[in-house]
């Protein structure tokens, strides 16, 4: 896998894609992070209260809902806030 991941990368400079793939793509990566951190409660919540156990709902359930984190949350606060608020300096380290 890791070395699959670094010929995609160096060879990511050379692959030309449509501007509709790029912008489904790109939109894909915006929701990966949301997804990430909203599936796990999505997936107890459904399961454990509700008692869904089938993956399609599950699934699409948190898709949903990392959809909407990224637009109600994620990219407004990109707006609001200016770039680079939450990156820490540290004095000593280089760059």
């Amino acid at each position: 896998t890791l070395f699959a991941v670094a010929i995609a990368i160096v060879a990511g400079r050379h692959v030309y894609l449509p501007g509709r793939v790029r912008s489904v793509l790109d939109y894909l990566g915006d929701i990966s992070y949301p997804l990430y951190l909203i599936h796990y409660p999505i997936i107890v919540l459904l399961a454990g209260v509700v008692g869904v156990r089938t993956q399609l709902p599950l699934v699409a359930a948190s898709l949903a809902a990392s959809v909407i984190c990224l637009h109600l949350f994620e990219r407004p606060m990109r707006r609001i806030l200016p770039t680079g608020v939450f990156h820490i300096r540290i004095p000593w380290a280089v760059g």
